[in-house]
């Protein structure tokens, strides 16, 4: 079996390699590789961790060959001890070694450290396996191969919606399950699909094409359930315009009671919604409100980002006020995700679609 110094888990907080130049040598796709040591890692691992590729042969364009990558963690207390999550971070476009790695795997990357892995005692680990996907191809270390146009467009791969990455993850999890590892350890307790933000979109389609496709039964019947966190379900999302974005920010202190409806005045709805263009007292009066709340960084709204982490947008880091108190850690890195990906992420309105169909099939009625 071939070694493998996982210097992925620097990278795989879910940036997305540049496959500069095509591979010579593809990787086994029939069984998986373990992990034998880890850079910035003192002691032993904290229990199995492999690393592998499973070929996605049912979605991959007709001229490509589409590998998908994934990391598996044992949990700490041996396989047989718990069932097995399988955690999905969002985007559309975003790794779920992001999450591995900087939330709920054992071993941590954080603000302190880039080059050195720090335990979590917290670790699903402590009682479940973990598997993360990079998914879809070309995220993280998925890749297509030969590849097709490249950054920035994301579609190496050819392009998404939400039905075919569900397709896609369906085969990747039954391979997984049936050919790397063919004992069953990893399913006969059951598993659970979890994960946050768009990650609730990508559990319903997968969940939904395991269950739909026979030739997955053997994998599917050990599906014993699905958990979301602050994820989108589906349904038709109007994400145009300012409104929604701003009406965060100021249900969470960052703009004064006095600039939000100086601009509720000033704009008509269908303005503020990107349905209608801003008069100049309208786009006067967001450009006024952007300023006052300043940089932030969204996924942690009252922690300091520093200079250039981000955008131009977010280059000076926010400033302490009774209603945002600047306290904490600095923002994380960047590069955690395919933004590529999420600008053209080909999903269709009725991929778009709140997947309540698959309840009654997984709870009974």
């Amino acid at each position: 079996m071939l070694p493998i110094v996982l210097l992925v888990l620097v990278t795989m907080a879910g940036c997305v390699r540049s496959h500069e130049s095509r591979r010579r040598h593809l990787p086994p796709t029939d069984h998986p590789i373990p992990v034998t040591s880890l850079p910035g890692l003192s002691g032993p691992l904290p229990s199995d961790i492999y690393s592998g590729y499973v070929n996605i042969e049912t979605i991959a364009q007709s001229n490509q060959t589409m590998l998908l990558h994934y990391v598996l963690m044992e949990s700490e207390n041996g396989p047989d001890s718990g069932p097995t999550l399988i955690w999905y971070n969002g985007g559309p476009g975003r790794s779920s070694l992001w999450g591995m790695m900087v939330e709920l795997g054992p071993l941590l990357l954080n603000d302190a450290s880039l080059t050195t892995l720090q335990r979590n005692p917290y670790a699903w680990t402590k009682f479940a396996n973990v598997l993360a996907l990079d998914n879809p191809p070309p995220v993280g270390f998925s890749f297509c191969d030969p590849p097709g146009a490249w950054w920035p467009n994301g579609t190496s791969c050819g392009p998404w919606d939400d039905e075919r990455v569900g397709r896609t993850n369906a085969e990747a999890i039954f391979k997984i399950f049936t050919i790397h590892f063919p004992s069953g350890k990893y399913v006969k307790n059951g598993f659970r699909f979890v994960g946050e933000s768009y990650g609730g979109v990508y559990i319903v389609e997968t969940a939904q094409a395991l269950l739909d496709n026979a030739t997955y039964a053997n994998v599917s019947k050990h599906l014993t359930g699905i958990g979301f966190g602050d994820a989108t379900l589906g349904g038709q999302a109007d994400s145009t315009g300012v409104y929604w974005n701003l009406l965060f920010l100021y249900g969470h202190g960052q703009m004064s009671t006095e600039t939000w409806e100086g601009l509720l005045d000033a704009c008509t709805m269908d303005q503020l919604r990107g349905k209608s263009p801003m008069t100049p007292q309208c786009s006067a009066n967001v450009t006024g409100a952007t300023a006052e709340v300043g940089p932030y960084f969204l996924y942690n709204l009252y922690d300091n980002c520093p200079p250039t982490t981000f955008s131009t947008y977010q280059q000076r880091p926010r400033k302490a006020s009774p209603a945002s108190p600047r306290v904490g850690y600095d923002c994380p890195g960047t590069c955690s995700s395919n933004g590529s990906i999420g600008r053209t992420y080909a999903a269709p309105s009725e991929s778009h679609r709140t997947r309540f169909s698959l309840w009654p099939t997984m709870v009974g009625e």
